[in-house]
């Protein structure tokens, strides 16, 4: 559900700021006697709070479906002792639990959302969108699998940390952290998420400041990289 919600979210953004230009309403909104960089910001906050409808529903979703372990519990035990049993074991989150998922989700979320806005920059049209995005999505990708198949902990200390590097791990690990009792992981989580999630935000606001935000595109980035590695081996 997490891996859903954020690629949506992503998608989301992404294809409105590829349509812009498109549609070439971008050139109107640069020309409005505004800050752009409160362009960058309300875009943001906009798929923010759509990105925070996303997190409570997935929250409410995940609370009925842990009370529906209890209560579809084996007919010989009873709701009430297969409660206590779950409790003695550590497997019962709490609200601040709940919360604090929640939060992580959310966090993910926002990085995916300033990194999807710079993306679909590059996008010179909406169906130009799923290529630019690819990385993006490969990457929310690449972190779902391994934190569902890899034990992180048993991880050497190099792959961990290329791991952790990757936002939206954070994410994917809180619920289990949180199970565990490990809140430390899950705070130190949030606040590398809500670092990127800062310095992209920089990043696309020093876009939208400058003209490159109506000249840059996918193949034109691929091609001065092209012409950069061209260059070195030369």
């Amino acid at each position: 559900v997490i891996f859903v919600v954020i690629v949506f979210a992503s998608q989301m953004v992404a294809l409105t700021v590829a349509s812009e230009k498109e549609n070439k309403t971008l050139e109107i909104l640069l020309s409005a006697p505004i800050p752009r960089r409160s362009i960058v910001v309300a875009k943001i906050a906009g798929a923010g709070i759509v990105a925070l409808c996303f997190t409570a529903a997935y929250m409410v979703g995940m609370r009925v479906f842990m009370n529906s372990i209890i209560a579809e519990g084996p007919s010989q035990v009873s709701d009430e002792a297969l409660r206590e049993a779950l409790v003695k074991l550590g497997l019962i989150i709490s609200p601040g639990g709940f919360a604090l998922i929640g939060l992580s989700v959310l966090f993910g979320i926002l990085c995916a959302l300033a990194i999807a806005l710079i993306l679909g920059i590059l996008a010179d049209d909406v169906k130009a969108v799923h290529a630019a995005n690819a990385p993006l999505v490969l990457m929310v990708l690449f972190a779902y699998m391994m934190t569902l198949l890899v034990d992180v902990g048993g991880m050497t200390p190099g792959y961990r940390l290329f791991l952790y590097a990757i936002p939206f791990s954070h994410s994917f690990l809180a619920p289990q952290n949180v199970l565990m009792h490990d809140y430390g992981a899950v705070w130190w989580g949030i606040w590398y998420q809500a670092v990127v999630f800062l310095g992209f935000v920089a990043v696309a606001g020093r876009i939208f400041s400058s003209e490159a935000v109506l000249t840059m595109g996918l193949w034109r980035v691929v091609g001065m990289a092209k012409g950069w590695v061209g260059f070195r081996r030369g």
